[in-house]
């Protein structure tokens, strides 16, 4: 089956004055041109380090990427050289970060911005660079473009600046768009708003999406397929469909009792259920499977040995000696 993007048993660490963070440790994930992938789990799972180690960002030191393959369009992107990297990166790769204002230069103006990343990856004069810049804010739905582009990003407000962060990431019409958690600083209304405007982008542009959050609402609406992390792994892969109606690993089930139910009258005058205990030492990672001490199902077998993720049914993976389909 031809993928777009493949990585395979990835490793990144993280070396510290404390000890060595194993913050994605052994990661598969797949992604098909045209599909959107949710990656999901909580914070500290690694999610946001397997976005910038695919993009080669990790910021070294203190993290390297030890080992593992990352394959995008046929080419081993850890093979390449710096300089062929940076032309993939906002050419055919992109990504959108959680908070724009951390990502948009306060002194320029945001069609300067844009302008820049087309110049740089389109090699075309100014003159085009800002005619593109104009079309792609007018595309991500920025009323009057022509004028808006000479704001600079204090004068927009938080929807209006992810935006222009869509808006640069789609500039040179990438295959693959990596969105970190796009929407988790907006409101709800600016959300949906958001959401929508990407899958819009997706089909029109043809586009693979990572859409890593740690929202499911955010999933459910948006993805066609499901990787869930947990402490640096991947513990479940499946179809939306089928891990939002039969989830096998335990930390999965756990996240969706979780959620609040309009049917479930309990809620009213009730608590919503938790996951007991914490996430484990990153520092002292425990040798079987990570989800052990907090899991109800758990063996001795779970403790000493680390379950390897294994198709359980068509299109489902799971890493748990208990799941059963």
């Amino acid at each position: 089956m031809k993928y777009l993007l493949a990585v395979e048993d990835l490793h990144t660490f993280f070396f510290t004055s404390d000890g060595v963070v194993k913050a994605v440790n052994g990661v598969d994930l797949k992604i098909k041109k045209g599909e959107t992938l949710g990656l999901v789990g909580e914070s500290g799972c690694g999610k946001t380090v397997l976005s910038l180690s695919i993009m080669r960002l990790v910021p070294n030191p203190p993290g390297r990427i030890m080992s593992g393959r990352i394959t995008f369009n046929g080419r081993d992107l850890l093979g390449l050289d710096p300089d062929e990297m940076r032309d993939i990166r906002g050419n055919e790769t992109s990504m959108i970060f959680q908070e724009p204002m951390t990502s948009l230069n306060p002194v320029f103006t945001v069609g300067e911005q844009i302008a820049e990343a087309i110049r740089l990856h389109q090699r075309v004069d100014h003159k085009k660079a800002v005619q593109r810049s104009v079309e792609i804010l007018d595309m991500v739905g920025i009323p009057d473009p022509s004028k808006r582009i000479k704001d600079y990003p204090h004068q927009m407000s938080g929807g209006m600046r992810q935006r222009v962060m869509i808006a640069m990431a789609l500039s040179c019409q990438p295959d693959l768009l990596i969105a970190d958690e796009p929407t988790s600083a907006l409101d709800v209304t600016i959300q949906a708003q958001i959401l929508e405007l990407i899958d819009s982008l997706k089909n029109s542009l043809g586009m693979s999406v990572l859409m890593v959050t740690h929202d499911l609402g955010v999933v459910a609406e948006t993805a066609q397929k499901v990787s869930v992390m947990y402490a640096g792994y991947v513990v479940e892969e499946a179809g939306v469909r089928d891990l939002f109606h039969g989830p096998l690993h335990p930390y999965t089930i756990a996240l969706l009792d979780s959620l609040p139910r309009l049917d479930d009258r309990k809620i009213a005058g009730g608590r919503l259920k938790t996951i007991k205990g914490t996430v484990p030492d990153l520092f002292d990672m425990p040798i079987g499977c990570p989800f052990a001490s907090r899991c109800e199902r758990a063996r001795q077998r779970c403790i000493t040995d680390m379950p390897r993720l294994v198709e359980i049914g068509p299109g489902h993976l799971v890493s748990c000696w208990e799941a059963k389909p």
